[in-house]
């Protein structure tokens, strides 16, 4: 059996197998990775095999797997796709396999082991990516779920459906400040018909999103106050006397319409001149 670790022998070829990697997912793991080039993909495939290399000097798998964890939901927003990241793992699973394969080629039981190892870290590392994308999809489908309507000049509409938490509440939050500055918006009409539960905790949330409003310069309206709501308001003690409130959209509407000097009135219909009858010709 060799007389070093299986991280000694990963480090003695740490630079070639951070050049195998970077070559076999540039060139073999398909989507975005097509795009890169080399040279420019390297420094990635060198900080996820440094990790790479921790787990397996640790004994551990707490560096790879994170590393995917966190670097996934941004590689997805830019459009690479689960089956290419997947691909790129098994890449560098193989790469180190192969690297490290002929150093134990005398002794059956530690390559076996030494593969074993490595497939752990390379396993690990699938979950985590699996996981990750499985959260960056579920926010893009939290935040199609509240969407941000501009129904007139400087005014936003955002109709809320489903329960509230913290991480949601976070979520729109940072979407409706967005959309503010975007839209120059003066006034969002927040409407809360579609929130089955109306507790502490969401009023806390939608306290919160109001002090952040206000700090672009504009106004959080309250809207969908049904009596059920407006009950439990009152029964909880909850203060919501920073954020103005109405019982539906249509009075949110005129309300918002109202602080910008507009109005909306009925127009008078054309009066419509009678149809002269035809006569018969004689």
């Amino acid at each position: 059996m060799p007389a070093f670790t299986f991280a000694e022998a990963f480090d003695q070829r740490f630079q070639m197998i951070v050049d195998d990697v970077a070559l076999a997912v540039v060139t073999q793991a398909g989507g975005g990775y097509r795009q890169q080039q080399i040279e420019d993909f390297r420094p990635n495939a060198e900080q996820g095999m440094a990790l790479f290399g921790r787990d397996l000097a640790d004994g551990t798998l707490e560096h790879f797997a994170p590393y995917w964890l966190s670097r996934a939901p941004e590689r997805v927003k830019t459009g690479y796709a689960i089956d290419s990241m997947l691909r790129s793992i098994i890449l560098a699973n193989e790469v180190v396999i192969r690297h490290l394969l002929p150093l134990y080629a005398d002794d059956v039981a530690a390559a076996q082991a030494m593969i074993e190892r490595v497939c752990a870290i390379a396993d690990n590392a699938k979950l985590a990516l699996f996981r990750a994308v499985a959260q960056a999809q579920q926010s893009e489908i939290e935040l199609l779920s509240a969407p941000i309507i501009p129904i007139f000049s400087g005014v936003l509409v955002l109709p809320l459906i489903g329960a509230i938490d913290s991480r949601r509440a976070g979520m729109i939050t940072a979407a409706l400040l967005s959309s503010i500055t975007e839209r120059q918006a003066g006034i969002v009409l927040l409407d809360i018909t579609g929130v089955p539960v109306f507790d502490t905790a969401v009023a806390q949330h939608l306290l919160q999103a109001g002090q952040a409003v206000r700090l672009l310069g504009a106004e959080l309206v309250l809207v969908g106050i049904r009596p059920e709501i407006a009950q439990t308001i009152v029964q909880l003690g909850l203060s919501l006397t920073d954020i103005t409130t109405w019982a539906d959209l249509q009075a949110g509407f005129a309300y918002a319409l109202e602080r910008q000097g507009l109005a909306i009135t009925p127009r008078l219909a054309a009066r419509l001149k009678p149809a002269r009858a035809f006569e018969s010709p004689d």
